[in-house]
């Protein structure tokens, strides 16, 4: 058995510290941001099996969804099933003031799921402003239909 390095224990301790917290905050009326956070943490922790059981626990509450699926997201895409992780991108991108980060990992889902289409669909429903997302879609959707510059 090896040990984790000294900044994984101490990031695996601290994400014990910060469960522990949001954990007595649920039980004392504390809003569910603290489940969030905590869920978060465990997410760049490494621990995302720990920041879904944090997240399911924050959905029982009634947290925030935009920021809850934006998270459910993110982990689907990059440790779980993409076609989830599109479901749950374009659930916070419906429920989020700004969007624009939902909606790039939806499309790096989508592309995952070789959803070309629906990837397309999207890009064309992007706000144009924010500048660099809209350019960012255009250029991926122009690839992606076979019109390389």
């Amino acid at each position: 058995m090896t040990l984790p390095s000294h900044s994984r224990w101490q990031a695996l301790l601290a994400l014990d510290l910060v469960t522990m917290a949001a954990k007595l905050a649920a039980e004392h009326g504390a809003d569910q941001l603290s489940l969030l956070d905590a869920a978060q943490h465990a997410w760049q922790a490494g621990r995302p099996d720990w920041a879904l059981s944090l997240l399911s626990q924050a959905r029982a509450a009634g947290a925030d969804v935009g920021r809850l699926a934006l998270l459910h997201g993110e982990i689907e895409l990059r440790n779980g099933d993409p076609a989830v992780a599109v479901h749950q991108l374009t659930t916070a991108a419906q429920h989020l003031t700004d969007p624009g980060h939902a909606l790039l990992l939806a499309g790096e889902a989508r592309r995952l799921c070789g959803d070309m289409r629906g990837y397309r669909a999207m890009a064309h429903s992007v706000p144009v402003a924010p500048e660099l997302m809209s350019a960012h879609f255009r250029g991926l959707t122009a690839t992606y239909e076979g019109r390389h510059a």
